[in-house]
This record gives C-alpha cells, sequence and structure tokens, in this order.
C-alpha cells in the first residue's frame, strides 16, 4: 500500500499539469468559476482578472497575494527590473534556481507563452511531498518584469485552470 500511494500522487499531479498547459495554451476546459472582477494593484501597476472565491489577501511594495477562499489555490505577484539577456538563458537559469531551492521537486514541462502584450516563460513542477503543482511565470513589462508563482493541490484541476485564466488576464499597466 505505501508504495501506491507516491503514485497515486504522481497521478494526481500529472492530471494537473496537464491541465495547467492545456489552460495556459488555450486548450482544455474552461474554469469552473467565471471570472467576476477584476483586481488593480497598488499604484495601477498591474490588473489582473480574479475569479469568484479569489481575493487578495495582500498588496504592496514586496508582492501581491491572491488566495482562494478554500486555500486550494495562491498567487504571488513580484514586481522585478527589466529582463536582461535571452529568455532561453533565463529558462535555464530558473530551471536550475527552481532544483535547487526545492530539493524534490519534479520539473514538468516549460515554455514560452504571451502574457502582458509580450512573450514570457511558463514552469511548471510537481511537488509531491506537499501535493502541489507550482508554475512560475516570468513576464517581461518593458521597463520592469514581473514574477508570478502560481501554486495549486495536487487533486485541484479545476484551480488549474482558474490559475491559468488569471495569468492569460495579466495586464502590466505603462508608467
Amino acid at each position: 500500500m505505501t508504495r501506491a500511494l507516491p503514485l497515486a500522487g504522481a497521478a494526481l499531479g500529472g492530471a494537473l499539469v496537464l491541465a495547467l498547459f492545456l489552460a495556459l495554451t488555450g486548450g482544455g476546459e474552461p474554469a469552473q468559476r467565471p471570472a467576476a472582477t477584476t483586481f488593480t494593484a497598488a499604484g495601477n501597476a498591474f490588473s489582473i482578472s480574479t475569479p469568484r472565491g479569489w481575493k487578495a489577501v495582500a498588496d504592496g511594495k514586496a508582492a501581491t497575494i491572491l488566495q482562494r477562499d478554500d486555500d486550494r489555490g495562491v498567487v504571488v505577484i513580484h514586481e522585478r527590473p527589466p529582463l536582461t539577456g535571452s529568455l532561453d538563458a533565463l529558462s535555464a537559469d530558473l530551471r536550475r534556481t527552481l532544483a535547487e531551492r526545492l530539493p524534490g521537486a519534479t520539473h514538468a514541462a516549460a515554455r514560452r507563452l504571451q502574457i502582458g502584450g509580450a512573450e514570457g516563460l511558463v514552469h511548471t513542477f510537481v511537488r509531491p511531498a506537499t501535493n502541489q503543482v507550482q508554475s512560475v511565470v516570468v513576464a517581461p513589462a518593458g521597463d520592469r518584469s514581473y514574477t508570478l508563482d502560481l501554486v495549486a493541490d495536487g487533486d485541484a484541476p479545476d484551480v488549474a485552470r482558474e490559475l491559468a485564466a488569471m495569468v492569460r488576464s495579466f495586464a502590466p499597466q505603462p508608467r
């Protein structure tokens, strides 16, 4: 029985990675909860559509944190300096950094995507020890960039679809 638990966790994580991937690339089923509001960050730095049941739990210079009411999903958004170098080099650095910082995490997917009107990156990985799937999205925005850290429970493909819809709606505002 103890051998079956990791396999079940891997299957759930795989299903969630697939749901998040399909949602980010425009495939798959629509989110269960339609977008209800548009959240605008302090100083009008960016906006993002939030499905019903999501709320801002922090919004300031350090980060904006949006959380699902049932605690099955969270988005942490950080403003960063503008990107330097190629997206390929950034992707390799990001994958290496994630492996160092999150031992036991399994890299699941990496791809480029359009976000906020520019080409960005998404890296998705599974964290079996916590039964979570996490994605790190890098969004260039002219004189700055953003990282969006997405976390969903490993058995919540509906949350993954909501997170993907939020990423697609992310819109940095010009300064």
